[in-house]
């Protein structure tokens, strides 16, 4: 009987350390949700206007300036991403079929391929050249010196701006693009 009693103890100890831990992180991802929310709900984005910066047209070689991604389009999407990340890598043909539908509706794609090499990038994009059109941009930023100027830090990430260049709408982590969900809310935002 003594025995049964001591082998209960050790178990019953690990179910409690067990049950504190996922207490604790459900704890913290509450009140971090709480804290985001309060801050976005009260103060709105921060990014509110498309930051001013240059960076190089992958395919051209020559820097362009932010401002000229907005021309000619009803809106422009930023998508921050890069060949070593698994999710941009997923996410990525979905995004590309994305643009034949943003085109449409003249709106203008920015792929902003950060913290990569040439030659890597320039082998995963042979993959996607038929989505090659006027709507579409292949920017390369080696350093990731942009994404602090739209307030992030990781990849993939999405932000929608209209033709003056505000902020209207962030998207984080890989997305299914193809979804009709985001082409009814990116024109909804548009008008």
């Amino acid at each position: 009987m003594q025995n049964s009693i001591t082998s209960l103890k050790p178990f019953s100890q690990r179910i409690l350390i067990v049950s504190l831990i996922i207490l604790i992180t459900l704890g913290y991802a509450y009140q971090k949700r709480k804290i985001y929310l309060s801050l976005t709900s009260i103060h709105g984005p921060v990014l509110k206007h498309l930051p001013k910066f240059k960076i190089e047209n992958f395919f051209t070689g020559k820097n362009e300036d932010s401002s000229n991604f907005l021309k000619n389009s009803k809106g422009t999407l930023f998508h921050f991403w890069g060949t070593w990340c698994g999710p941009c890598a997923v996410e990525f043909p979905s995004i590309m079929k994305f643009s034949v539908e943003l085109k449409k509706h003249g709106i203008n794609l920015v792929l902003v391929d950060v913290n990569d090499t040439k030659i890597k990038a320039k082998k995963f994009l042979r993959k996607f050249s038929k989505y090659r059109s006027d709507n579409l941009f292949f920017t390369f930023d080696e350093k990731g010196k942009t994404m602090p100027l739209f307030g992030t830090s990781k990849v993939p990430e999405t932000f929608l701006f209209d033709s003056k260049g505000n902020h209207l709408k962030k998207y984080v982590g890989p997305q299914e693009w193809e979804n009709k969900r985001y082409l009814t809310q990116i024109l909804d935002f548009l008008k």
